[in-house]
């Protein structure tokens, strides 16, 4: 509820006390504040201290033996549009005639029953009230067509807009949008805002002895406003205004600051930047406060596009272990890097994230789209950290377990070895065929079969040239060639390790029926 504060100056305690008792007893929609004084001097330090919005008083005679404290109200005190009553025994023309001029509003004569004075100020109060409510809605009427056409500014950089502002402030008789001389932009939860706007504005001028104003963006942004006159620094009044909502309401919030404003058509430009300073918040570095003019540190796009690239390669190679050193390097690189947009960043962790679902999976579809969902919904860089730390867990526990998948990509590389004898096979182009690092094929293929790759190949070759030298006259040169040894000297010493003999013993036993043992 609203407070209505009501001063009675009388100098007999008992008219005082009967005043009070009345007022108190008249129902309202306000709170009452009721200050009583016994001289115009106590009334008058009142007036100039507090804001009075009624006043109760007697006609005293002159100002030497007080003050004209209808006129002192009026023309000195805190509320130029105090409702002033006369509560007097003087039934004289004479002052009657100085109540009309000085804009009293009721001229009750005593003695009066309580009934007619709680009559009038029933009357009284239920006119204020009415009066405060058309002043709030003027001014919310104001407040909202400044704030429209300054957003409208701030969207579309149409200076119709900012014309349109400085006409209608001027009108209103109010400070003209050309006085800003610096802007700052705030992120903070909108429906607090709502509610406390009014209360925190306050506190600012309050608190720094400064003209500031606010106009809400739209979601969870709102544009301070500081004027010319204002006698704090820029950085000081951020870090008073962050302290004030991080740890006064318990707020979380963050504030983009700019460097100065020295032509008001500058807001759209300047805005426009914080905006993109404001993006800082996205990486959770700690600080809340970003000035425009603090320098950032770019990076070069091309080290962070190879970072990415290699990362997803690995991932499809099911090498964990270069998985997990590639995502540090970018998680570094991102955290470093304060030039990327919010939009950006979490658009390379959705193509990571669904990566890795797939080699987990399979599949893109499913859960693959809830983790992308996930991702764009997160307020933080370290949110977009933990899911993806999540889902790398899971990627690892696949690799770990997915036996099935093992022996189907050590069956298919074997069979390309096998058929494949005469061309060049390398342990490299194999890992390549199944999206697998070299690294891991050795060690699953080491896993499954006992047997290294390389030495796996060169005992097919051995075994096939076996099969040429019982089952056809090819010369020794020419089944070297078809198994794809392209050196005879070569061919015959790996022959010799495998066979224990030269490939043409080999074939003298096998034609004469002699036994050969092989290794």
């Amino acid at each position: 509820m609203e407070k209505l504060n009501i001063l009675i100056l009388d100098s007999n305690n008992k008219d005082r006390q009967e005043l009070r008792k009345i007022i108190e007893s008249t129902d309202s929609d306000f709170i009452y504040e009721i200050m009583e004084v016994a001289n115009p001097q106590k009334a008058a330090q009142l007036l100039s201290e507090r804001r009075i919005d009624i006043m109760l008083t007697e006609i005293f005679d002159s100002i030497e033996t007080g003050t004209d404290i209808i006129g002192y109200a009026r023309e000195k005190g805190v509320n130029p549009h105090i409702h002033i009553v006369i509560v007097s025994r003087q039934r004289d023309f004479e002052s009657a005639r100085m109540a009309i001029e000085h804009g009293v509003e009721l001229y009750i004569l005593k003695p009066a029953t309580p009934m007619e004075i709680a009559s009038c100020m029933a009357q009284m109060i239920c006119e204020i009230h009415d009066s405060r409510k058309n002043e709030e809605q003027k001014k919310q009427m104001t407040f909202f067509m400044c704030g429209f056409l300054l957003s409208q500014y701030i969207a579309t950089g149409n200076r119709l807009y900012m014309d349109e502002l400085m006409r209608f402030t001027q009108i209103n008789d109010l400070n003209s949008a050309q006085h800003v001389s610096n802007i700052m932009l705030l992120w903070v939860d909108s429906a607090f805002w709502k509610e406390n706007s009014d209360k925190v504005i306050d506190r600012i001028k309050e608190s720094f002895a400064s003209r500031a104003d606010a106009v809400s963006l739209g979601g969870n942004y709102v544009l301070i406003l500081l004027w010319k006159n204002h006698y704090s620094k820029s950085s000081y009044m951020a870090e008073g205004i962050y302290y004030m909502l991080t740890e006064v309401y318990g707020q979380q919030c963050y504030l983009a600051v700019g460097a100065g404003i020295n032509d008001i058509y500058e807001i759209h430009d300047c805005c426009q930047r914080l905006e993109k300073l404001m993006e800082n918040r996205f990486f959770a570095d700690n600080n809340g406060i970003y000035y425009e003019d603090d320098e950032l540190v770019e990076r070069d796009e091309s080290e962070r596009v190879e970072c990415i690239n290699r990362l997803l390669m690995y991932i499809r190679k099911r090498d964990i272990e270069l998985v997990r050193r590639e995502y540090g390097h970018l998680k570094h690189m991102m955290f470093q890097n304060k030039s990327d947009s919010e939009t950006f960043v979490k658009f390379v962790f959705a193509e990571i994230a669904l990566e890795l679902y797939n080699a987990a999976h399979g599949s893109f579809y499913g859960m693959g789209k809830k983790q992308v969902e996930k991702i764009f919904e997160a307020d933080s860089l370290n949110e977009l950290y933990n899911i993806i730390e999540e889902n790398i867990c899971i990627y690892e526990e696949h690799i770990a377990t997915d036996d099935k998948q093992i022996r189907k990509d050590v069956a298919l590389v074997k069979s390309y070895i096998k058929a494949h004898l005469s061309e060049k096979i390398n342990l490299e182009s194999l890992a390549d065929m199944v999206f697998l690092s070299p690294g891991y094929l050795s060690l699953i293929f080491k896993q499954s079969t006992g047997d290294t790759v390389s030495h796996y190949i060169i005992s097919q070759r051995i075994d096939e040239a076996k099969r040429l030298l019982e089952s056809t006259n090819m010369k020794v040169n020419q089944i070297c060639e078809k198994v794809g040894i392209d050196n005879v000297s070569y061919f015959g010493q790996q022959f010799k390790m495998f066979c224990g003999m030269s490939p043409s013993e080999y074939r003298k036993r096998k034609k004469f029926g002699g036994g050969v043992e092989t290794d």
